[in-house]
């Protein structure tokens, strides 16, 4: 058996150690009660920025399927360069269409922009154009040759707006375009004027281009301002009409009946510029 006494006096220990161990009591409790709220405000702080996370990634996901299907809409390979106050620049960012257009990878344009397949002396000045138009205030255009995926050497052309930020570094968002097409149509075109320059204009054969819808003469060879006397690049305002002797409304029908397709042949009384009549002889036929 046990025999237990209570005193109301406290033991000799506790005024040995006087109030230390209720304040270490409290300041304990202080300190858990503390750690426990800030681990709570953690938690929900935490929370808060996964779901922040979340949201800013859902955001990210949108703005870059909204970039893909935006420049995979685009007729060409859209680009952003960005041009830095010491001089260097580089792409941040080069669309997928690099890939059938060049031939190389849009990653590997970042990486290094001297991976353009550009002929060498279009390359050689491409970081010297792009400092010019990151220096300039509107749109920047310009063109050259490239290797494309098939070997041949094809056209491009290139334009860009420069965008200024606060750190002075300018981004320049552009777009690279082939156009071989369009200078093959030039090209060709410029080759069929020239023929039909050399056509028309060296030969002793009186040829006149008329208007058909107007009967205005828009057009006339040396042989023929010669003959006429009338110089129609001098502002001379002369009709057919004015010009033969068949009527107006005789003159329109041929005209009609040419630019149908049909190669009209018939002889005219023609009145010159110094009103002398001749008798001549007309081949009328449509020049497209």
């Amino acid at each position: 058996r046990w025999t237990l006494l209570a005193h109301r006096q406290l033991p000799s220990s506790a005024l040995w150690f006087g109030a230390a161990p209720l304040t270490l009591l409290g300041t304990g409790v202080a300190f858990s009660l503390a750690t426990t709220a800030a681990a709570l405000l953690l938690l929900v702080s935490r929370e808060q920025s996964r779901q922040l996370a979340t949201q800013a990634l859902g955001q990210l996901g949108r703005a870059e399927r909204t970039l893909a299907g935006v420049t995979a809409a685009a007729p060409g390979t859209v680009f952003q360069w960005l041009q830095r106050p010491d001089g260097q620049g580089g792409f941040s960012f080069v669309s997928s269409q690099a890939a059938s257009m060049f031939g190389i990878a849009p990653e590997d344009l970042v990486v290094d922009w001297r991976r353009l397949p550009f002929a060498p002396e279009d390359l050689e000045r491409w970081p010297r154009a792009m400092a010019e138009a990151a220096a300039g205030q509107g749109e920047w255009q310009t063109e050259g040759r490239y290797h494309a995926p098939d070997g041949e050497l094809h056209w491009w052309k290139g334009s860009a707006s420069p965008n200024a930020g606060d750190d002075a570094v300018v981004a320049l968002n552009g777009i690279f375009v082939d156009i071989t097409e369009q200078k093959n149509a030039q090209r060709q075109l410029a080759e069929r004027e020239r023929t039909y320059r050399e056509m028309f204009e060296h030969t002793s054969a009186v040829k006149v281009l008329v208007d058909p819808e107007s009967g205005r003469i828009v057009d006339a060879n040396a042989a023929a301002r010669a003959y006429y006397g009338y110089d129609p690049r001098d502002g001379d305002a002369i009709a057919i009409h004015q010009v033969s002797l068949l009527g107006e409304d005789a003159v329109k029908a041929l005209m009609a009946r040419s630019a149908a397709g049909e190669q009209q042949f018939f002889q005219s009384r023609h009145r010159l510029a110094s009103g002398e009549i001749r008798e001549v002889e007309v081949h009328l036929g449509p020049v497209r």
